[in-house]
């Protein structure tokens, strides 16, 4: 539904509008210069409003909008319908203004999350490749040494104090407390007899 402006005979804007508004600069304004910011708050909330349908902005960046809006409309003196739609349009090219920076704002944010997502996920990955390179030289080892009869105590991987493992024949197989290196006898490389 759209408004005829030209039928519009009369505008009334009573007091008290503001008093809803939690905005301290709304309230040091006088009367006629206050008379803008119902305008000015209903222009804003359409945009918000329709920004966020559009996936631009969420939910909560509704209130975030007007709220910047009536703290940055200009002190204007509503006398006559000009003055209205003037104070419309200034209203709606503020609003466009803080949902651009807002999206702006968030697109960059996910930008950085997604950019720290990506260095984690591929410091994980290196950390699991070289896990995995470093298990299969140390078995390498452990095969080699029992194949020549080399009697293995411990099979570690990390060290410092066990945190769990099991026995097998003469081998303690152990994951140990720091997993910096895989090593045998808490050593790396090196196996006692």
């Amino acid at each position: 539904m759209a408004l005829d402006w030209s039928k519009l005979k009369r505008l009334d804007f009573e007091k008290g509008v503001d008093q809803t508004l939690s905005l301290p600069k709304a309230r040091a304004r006088s009367d006629e210069e206050r008379r803008a910011l119902p305008c000015a708050l209903n222009a804003a909330d359409e945009v918000a409003v329709a920004a966020f349908l559009e996936r631009k902005l969420p939910f909560l960046g509704i209130p975030e909008v007007v709220e910047k809006v009536l703290g940055r409309m200009p002190r204007l003196k509503l006398q006559k319908m000009d003055d209205v739609l003037s104070a419309d349009a200034e209203a709606r090219r503020m609003a466009k203004e803080e949902v651009a920076a807002l999206t702006t704002w968030r697109r960059q944010r996910r930008r950085r999350e997604r950019r720290s997502e990506r260095l984690m996920n591929t410091v994980l990955g290196i950390v699991l490749v070289l896990g995995v390179m470093i298990l299969v030289h140390e078995w390498g080892h452990l095969s080699v040494a029992r194949l020549f009869g080399v009697r293995v105590d411990v099979f570690s991987i990390g060290f410092g104090p066990r945190l769990f493992g099991w026995k097998r024949g003469a081998t303690d197989y152990r994951l140990a407390r720091c997993l910096w290196a895989l090593c045998a006898d808490g050593r790396a490389g090196s196996f006692r007899n």
